[in-house]
């Protein structure tokens, strides 16, 4: 006769916390031998229709009562937000005040 083994596993939740403190584990779904390029390819495919159906709904709050202000903030908001996703993706090199000899 066999005795069983009592043996227990503790894993870290995948995903989002629980309101325990635990940070939740990030999983890498990179398919093996996928090239950085297509990750890029992949992931901006994944990340475009949401940033496009969030834009969406940003404008879906023009049908609501709004002030100058919250107007300007709101669009503001926005275009800092594009500005930043635009510098992310210029060259990354020297600038054009640079010194050289």
């Amino acid at each position: 006769m066999t005795e069983a083994t009592n043996t227990t596993t503790t894993t870290k939740p995948i995903g989002r916390p629980r309101g325990n403190g635990e940070k939740a584990k990030r999983v890498s779904k990179i398919t093996p031998g996928e090239s950085r390029a297509d990750k890029f390819t992949r992931l901006a495919l994944a990340r475009i229709p949401k940033a496009k159906k969030a834009m969406r709904m940003i404008t879906n709050l023009a049908k609501y009562p709004y002030s100058e202000a919250q107007r300007a903030k709101l669009i503001g908001e926005i275009n800092r937000m594009a500005a930043e996703v635009e510098a992310a993706f210029k060259p990354k090199g020297r600038s054009s005040d640079s010194f050289t000899f």
